[in-house]
């Protein structure tokens, strides 16, 4: 990720946004288990909101390989681990409702368990790959009552192996939809449905993901008032 690109994203973020409603910093910790036939995984984020409602954050996810793609070669038994960074800045606010930009970046590692399996004709299948993703979702809020919040939105994905060769691993495009609760003043739970299509490795990668992810947040104290993450 260039420097450009990330000073932008930070003054993005952390610039007084003149139309915003104002807001206070924060810091909201979370952890989701999402549930898909091809990578049920576990996500750790950490995200630290700015006074113009924007936020930068950190991820890590660590996943159950059942139908990924490794070098094109389909992988049933294995692990992923990608850890990103990103963030997400206010487009347009109204009553209460907002879009937002969210963007992520960063490096994705994938291993089968069995290395180095060989096929039926002999080629050697190999054991680990890495590469980079980008993630770009413009997503809208609509608030339920005072503690909760309906998304809908699209996320485009973008993955390029980079190890064993340089391949592209994914374009894909999803459409995104969930709810976010306030259950108490510090914590809140989420929903969140993904679904769509992907292209990859010259058409021998993954053609659907369809993924189910839950979550819970502690957000100390703004747990009702930041519900558009």
């Amino acid at each position: 990720m260039s420097r450009s690109f990330v000073s932008l994203l930070i003054l993005a973020v952390f610039a007084p946004n003149a139309q915003a409603d104002p807001v206070e910093a924060g810091l909201a910790l979370g952890l989701s288990g999402a549930v898909s036939p091809a990578e049920p995984r576990i996500v750790a984020q950490a995200r630290l909101r700015a006074p113009s409602s924007a936020w930068l954050g950190a991820e890590v996810r660590l996943g159950d390989a059942r139908a990924l793609y490794l070098d094109g070669w389909p992988v049933s038994e294995g692990r992923s681990l990608s850890g990103l960074v990103g963030g997400s800045a206010p487009l347009a606010s109204s009553g209460g409702a907002s879009i937002d930009l969210q963007v992520h970046g960063g490096l994705r590692a994938l291993s089968a368990e069995v290395p180095s399996p060989e096929d039926a004709a002999g080629a050697v299948i190999p054991g680990q790959s890495w590469g980079w993703l980008v993630e770009v979702t413009p997503i809208g809020t609509l608030p339920l009552g005072a503690r909760g919040a309906a998304q809908l939105g699209w996320t485009a994905i973008v993955a390029q192996q980079r190890s064993p060769s340089v391949a592209t691993e994914t374009l894909g495009q999803l459409l995104v939809g969930g709810v976010t609760l306030a259950v108490t003043d510090d914590v809140q739970v989420h929903l969140r449905l993904e679904t769509g299509g992907l292209y990859g490795f010259d058409g021998d990668g993954a053609k659907v993901l369809t993924r189910a992810t839950v979550g819970v947040r502690l957000v100390p104290g703004q747990a009702a008032s930041w519900l558009n993450h």
